[in-house]
């Protein structure tokens, strides 16, 4: 039981790694301020997310089969994307949301059988399995209800009536309104993406520094990662009602992206990033593009996974240990010499 969160934290952060599956239409409710998108087929595909999983992700997942029985290589191959949608803001304990897991049949088998034997083995604990009809739901800690076999979804959320709706407008019950309006006038992505976050309405609550306070007038913001030929690029659009304020927005990212510029002259990398940088705007939306080299992002991946293996007490290649004699040096006395001394 102790493991629990553990493991289904680690479960999660390892699903975030599908052809870029688009969010099925008519999921997302008209009332949704926020909106995540982790497209797992097409991250595996990709030069960063093969990096990822192969190296970065090599060490923990391991550990994780070996210490509580979790496949998370398999998960990694069967899982197809990782869809996540809230109406509000709210944090901690009145936050409000909905997980969905899409994947093959072994994710969903693998997910319930977790849970199962988390509620077998301590009848008493956390787990506990709530009713098998009209869909299986397993409720941890009376804090956060999963469905691990959802019309073909793993889907968690911390209100059982959200997995309720979730599961009539899955099964065909219910429709919303107006399925294809929220978070609409983005412009379309390429198919190479394999990361989206959009959120709409945000301003009022971001923690934003006195020379930005102009981009708390953005009424929407979403954020697009994906790879292009031997660049990654990043594209970040925000929205507004008003072409003016669409232009204060667009002349305060190009002061910061000036301001960066020069103050990073002597680091290469952040200034190089800052060059990379391009800001462009219409009438209705500002956007942020920037490209940058896959290989210098590989360097990155690779301390991080240096990184990792020391945190979880693997050693790494980077600084191999000195051989040391096995008897101690006195003191004020060099190191022998493996060269035989001379007789005099």
């Amino acid at each position: 039981m102790k493991y629990f969160g553990y493991s289904l934290a680690v479960l999660l952060a390892f699903s975030a790694t599908t052809r870029a599956l688009p969010v099925q239409q008519g999921i997302v409710p008209d009332d949704a301020k926020w909106l995540v998108h982790l497209d797992v087929d097409s991250l595996r595909e990709s030069k960063v997310g093969n990096i990822v999983i192969k190296d970065v992700l090599a060490k923990p997942l391991a550990k994780l089969k070996s210490e509580m029985k979790i496949d998370g290589q398999l998960i990694l191959q069967k899982l197809h994307s990782l869809t996540a949608f809230g109406t509000d803001f709210q944090k901690g304990p009145e936050a409000n949301g909905v997980l969905m897991l899409n994947g093959d049949e072994e994710v969903q088998k693998i997910v319930e059988g977790f849970l199962a034997a988390q509620a077998l083995q301590d009848p008493n604990g956390g787990i506990k399995k709530l009713q098998d009809e009209p869909f299986v739901l397993y409720s941890a800690h009376n804090q956060l209800f999963v469905s691990p076999q959802l019309a073909g979804h793993v889907v968690l959320s911390k209100s059982r009536q959200q997995i309720e709706s979730l599961r009539n407008v899955l099964a065909g019950k219910a429709r919303t309104a107006n399925a294809s309006k929220p978070f609409s006038g983005y412009a379309t992505v390429t198919n190479s993406f394999f990361f989206l976050a959009v959120a709409e309405g945000f301003n009022e609550k971001t923690a934003l520094p006195p020379q930005a306070q102009i981009l708390k007038k953005a009424t929407g913001a979403r954020i697009v990662l994906g790879e292009r030929g031997d660049l990654l690029f990043a594209n970040l659009s925000l929205k507004a009602k008003d072409p003016e304020v669409i232009q204060q927005i667009q002349q305060v990212l190009e002061g910061l992206k000036a301001l960066a510029t020069l103050a990073q002259s002597e680091n290469k990398e952040l200034l190089e990033l800052a060059q990379a940088t391009k800001v462009s705007a219409d009438n209705k939306m500002v956007s942020v593009n920037v490209e940058y080299p896959l290989s210098k992002v590989i360097d990155k991946l690779d301390m991080l996974t240096a990184h990792l293996q020391e945190s979880i007490g693997e050693p790494t290649n980077e600084h191999p240990p000195k051989p040391q004699s096995d008897e101690p040096v006195k003191p004020g006395a060099s190191a022998k010499s493996d060269t035989p001394a001379k007789k005099q």
